[in-house]
């Protein structure tokens, strides 16, 4: 009866996670790590594939159970499994490929089907059982692969040959399956914790569990670390969830958790002490994007901004704070006719002033590009009309190769651009062609140039030219280098 009851229990979680997955776009693959897969798919099993049919809707498979390493199914049993479609094996290629046949050897996580969903109308009584996301292993020459999705919408291929293109390398079947072994008593003794509803004296064992996921580091999501930050954020342990986030783990595994008067005062509170260490300020300030802009009484983005205009703010602190109220405003929209709360707008007024104040003092290049991100969400024109932020990533004196990062807002389609090398000294001007690889916007893109060989030894500062019909109509944040 106990598995019973765990089956069910079970199913509900892999049944959330299954159908996040459907989108308008597809089935999304969510790749999980193995504890992850243990706790999503309780019945862990090595078998055969067999025949298909046809059940209600929807195809299910029947698999030929050789051994069982969780649950209550037996060896030897023959199960029905459905949501297998979308699985793929290919030999050198992560597109097209064949679909699972009869004779496959898997290894599946799998999760008693229940429910109705736009594609499996699945009948209350049959049993029938379907695999927890990226719940599959097909077994090809005594070793074990798994599945990625390489474009959405698109099928969940397994590359059998080439292993360059393999996102993770296949382990051998007797690896695999110590593996699992490995895996399931330590998440058997995690289980009771994760399945009720959380109490505040559970907050120290809910963090071990944290600490004992970031030491594993195994990759992949984790479906057990986003578990644990949810109970977390249901408690609004703002003590917790700050420990919690010290912990090293990504920071959305927390979102929402501070997204409360008593949660943003909490973070503004940490990032305001100059007691406290300056990593954990700068978590704090990292975290605010996170907590969302609040009521218009807490003037939440001024003092955000107060914070950032501090004079001799830390810049690490400083960039964070900004990055975070630009996450938090790039989404802001009104509706269409409706009238947006006067205390908002004046926040939002106030907040662009000091901003606009501050890119006009500082003199941190990094500082002014993230100002110009954040102003047109507060409805300030940018300061640049091509806020582009270059930064050094090495040199290599042998070739004359420089490599730099770049960071574009607003502006597509840039390859080549010109650079220009300024002498801080003479104040003598030379232009190079630039090789951008234009990654997207606000996202960082690889940019590489040959300094000339009349360059002569100096200290210069960097920084692209933007031009039209051959004239210069801009320049981007520069960054200063030895040569």
């Amino acid at each position: 009866m106990l598995c019973k009851v765990r089956s069910h229990v079970f199913s509900i979680a892999v049944i959330a996670s299954f159908s996040i997955c459907f989108t308008a776009s597809g089935m999304v693959l969510r790749i999980y790590n193995p504890d992850s897969l243990v706790y999503l798919g309780p019945q862990i099993v090595e078998g055969t594939l067999g025949d298909t049919h046809v059940i209600s809707n929807f195809t299910a498979w029947s698999f030929k159970i050789s051994a069982v390493y969780g649950g209550d199914l037996k060896v030897g049993q023959s199960i029905d499994v459905t949501a297998l479609d979308f699985y793929r094996v290919s030999r050198n290629s992560p597109f097209g490929g064949d679909s699972l046949k009869k004779g496959d050897q898997l290894f599946l996580f799998l999760a008693r089907a229940t429910g109705d969903h736009f594609l499996y109308n699945i009948p209350t009584n049959d049993e029938i059982y379907w695999p927890a996301p990226s719940g599959v292993r097909v077994v090809d020459g005594g070793k074990v692969f798994g599945f990625s999705q390489f474009i959405n919408p698109g099928p969940y291929t397994a590359i059998l040959e080439g292993a360059e293109l393999n996102p993770k390398p296949p382990t051998t079947v007797s690896q695999f399956r110590d593996q699992i072994r490995e895996s399931i008593p330590r998440v058997e003794g995690w289980r009771p914790l994760l399945d009720r509803k959380a109490q505040t004296h559970d907050v120290p064992a809910l963090l071990e569990i944290l600490r004992q996921r970031a030491a594993k580091n195994e990759g992949g999501g984790d479906f057990i670390s986003e578990t644990v930050c949810q109970h977390l954020t249901v408690l609004h342990d703002t003590d917790a969830m700050f420990d919690a986030a010290k912990i090293g783990l990504d920071q959305w595994l927390l979102s929402g958790g501070f997204g409360t008067p008593d949660g943003r005062a909490f973070l503004l509170k940490i990032i305001g002490d100059e007691h406290e260490p300056m990593e954990e300020r700068i978590l704090g300030a990292k975290l605010l994007a996170q907590a969302g802009e609040g009521a218009p009484e807490e003037w939440h983005l001024k003092r955000i901004a107060e914070f950032a205009a501090l004079p001799k703010q830390n810049l690490a602190l400083q960039v964070a704070l900004l990055d975070s109220m630009h996450q938090i405003t790039r989404g802001f929209q009104p509706p269409r006719g409706s009238v947006t709360e006067p205390t908002t707008m004046e926040d939002r007024k106030e907040a662009g002033t000091i901003l606009t104040q501050l890119a006009t003092v500082t003199s941190s290049e990094e500082a002014k590009y993230e100002v110009d991100l954040v102003l047109p969400s507060l409805g300030f024109s940018p300061l640049s009309s091509r806020n582009c932020l270059l930064q050094l990533d090495h040199y290599d004196p042998a070739t004359r190769k420089l490599t730099m990062r770049c960071h574009i807002s607003g502006v597509a389609g840039m390859n080549p651009i010109p650079i220009a090398f300024v002498n801080m000294k003479s104040g003598q001007k030379w232009t190079a062609q630039s090789t951008l690889y234009f990654h997207g916007d606000e996202t960082e893109s690889p940019s590489e140039v040959v300094v000339p060989k009349d360059v002569p030894p100096g200290h210069y500062k960097v920084f692209y030219e933007f031009t039209e019909k051959g004239k210069v109509t801009g320049t981007s944040h520069y960054f200063e280098f030895d040569l």
